[in-house]
């Protein structure tokens, strides 16, 4: 009897024994580790929903192409044990490292968008998560929710998810069960002289990240830069104290990636290579060598357009097109209008001005050929007999002393000299004989003494070979009488 209390109370004792020891192990987190040098053969290892694909002819994880409104996810197919526990009151985190080189391709420079996600959750996907500035990670019901125990590394591309809070767009933020950025820094990377050198997600360069958490001091941080400065910057982005992942997490997690496009903004995520290592002592995921990724596809410029936006742009050339030729006319009609002479009240009964242009266009363009007529009547008056320019054909039947004013008159009006020249009011006051200090006409006339000799042989070549037709000339003068010479018609 004693000999078979004792066995009893020996196997009571292993079964104590080995439900302690299996809920220690329980307890504790479980490392893990993987490394994907490109995706071209791991399909099985990672899933992928929405517009997510392992892209058979070069590897890359592409997680969303350049469609509007679209998501994708991608997560490691296992799900992976953070936690340590050994009683209900201290429950930690285990520490953990992560590294992934990226590249985003916008559909044509500045119209990019809308960024991705770097995450923790609880399930291999994100399902009811919406595009554009949710990221395929939330959605408008259950943003903010404790209960999506979601914790995230945003890489946002476009204005943040509220204006308050993520107030530009090419940045890294913590998020925790919210789009909502708790911490917040623009992208830049610290030099080898710890100077903030800045750069763009979207160059459609590939950009390596790290983001390492201790457990031990809750600190989680997080670096990121372009591949080619070949090498890690020493100094972190964002270096911060997470206690709450602890509250977050759940015992088991999923790791991976969720990114969206927006309405008219819209890229093409890719990740080239990934590894992660949680848990142990001191894990630190495998360091990738970008040379050895596939390479990414290059930045394009070119856009294309559709349909309605080609329709658009046509109609507003057709318009702009049609508002330039009525301009066009607008203003040479204007320009008409403004060329026209306004009479003045002497105008209306006497001989107006004519304009520059006309005179240009009859004495083309004012050769000296053609300024004989004044020259002529000039000889005559220098001679003494200024009456001899009279129209032969008139005989005696004219007025000679009005004839003789009317042309020394006329001859006043063609001085060279313009401030020698009367106004037409004046012309008007001697012809009608209202003013009779007619000024003399110098032996000149305006020249010099060289130049009028000059003018002498030409004008005398002329009377003496074309007298004849110059009377022609002027029999139109004919018929006006001498008063209407000295009323000015």
């Amino acid at each position: 009897m004693a000999i078979a209390r004792s066995i009893t109370s020996f196997m009571f004792f292993l079964l104590i024994s080995s439900n302690s020891v299996n809920s220690s192990v329980l307890a504790q987190a479980t490392t893990a580790k993987f490394t994907f040098i490109g995706f071209k053969g791991n399909q099985t290892e990672i899933q992928t929903e929405g517009a997510s694909e392992i892209q058979h002819e070069n590897g890359l994880l592409r997680l969303t192409n350049r469609n509007q409104n679209v998501t994708g996810t991608a997560f490691y197919r296992k799900p992976i044990r953070l936690r340590n526990f050994t009683n209900s009151s201290d429950i930690k985190v285990c520490s953990f490292s992560t590294s992934f080189v990226f590249v985003i391709i916008p559909s044509s420079p500045g119209t990019g968008g809308f960024g991705f996600t770097f995450t923790l959750s609880p399930t291999p996907n994100r399902p009811g998560a919406e595009s554009a500035q949710y990221l395929g990670l939330l959605n408008r019901t259950n943003n903010g929710n404790a209960s999506n125990h979601v914790f995230a590394v945003e890489f946002d591309t476009v204005q943040g998810f509220k204006d308050g809070a993520d107030r530009r767009g090419n940045h890294i933020g913590l998020n925790f069960n919210n789009l909502s950025s708790d911490v917040q820094e623009p992208l830049i990377y610290y030099d080898t002289e710890d100077r903030k050198e800045d750069f763009q997600l979207e160059s459609g360069e590939p950009i390596q990240v790290h983001v390492n958490y201790d457990g031990p001091s809750e600190t989680l941080n997080v670096t990121i830069y372009p591949t080619r400065l070949e090498f890690k910057p020493k100094k972190p982005l964002i270096s911060r104290r997470v206690s709450e992942l602890s509250e977050i997490l759940e015992d088991e997690m999923y790791v991976g990636f969720t990114a969206a496009t927006g309405k008219d903004q819209s890229s093409a995520h890719y990740v080239m290579g990934w590894s992660f290592s949680s848990c142990g002592e001191n894990p630190m995921a495998d360091w990738l060598d970008p040379s050895k990724l596939p390479l990414p596809p290059r930045l394009s410029n070119k856009k294309g357009y559709d349909s309605q936006v080609i329709a658009l742009i046509v109609a507003l050339s057709i318009v702009t097109l049609v508002l330039l030729v009525l301009l066009f006319i607008f203003v040479m009609y204007k320009r008409r209008i403004q060329e026209e002479d306004t009479l003045e009240d002497w105008e209306i009964d006497y001989p107006h001005r004519f304009r520059y242009r006309d005179l240009y266009l009859a004495t083309k363009k004012f050769k000296e050929k053609n300024f004989f007529l004044a020259d002529w009547v000039m000889e005559f008056h220098t001679n003494g007999g200024i009456l001899s320019a009279v129209d032969q054909k008139l005989g005696s039947s004219f007025n000679g002393r009005e004839a003789k004013l009317a042309l020394i008159v006329g001859l006043l009006c063609c001085h060279q000299k313009p401030t020698y020249r009367p106004s037409m009011r004046m012309v008007l006051r001697y012809l009608n004989g209202e003013d009779q200090n007619v000024p003399q006409i110098d032996g000149n006339w305006g020249f010099s003494d060289s130049s009028r000799d000059d003018l002498k042989t030409n004008v005398v070549g002329y009377v003496s070979s074309d007298r004849a037709s110059s009377s022609n000339t002027f029999s139109s003068f004919s018929e006006v009488s001498s008063s209407s010479i000295v009323s000015g018609r």
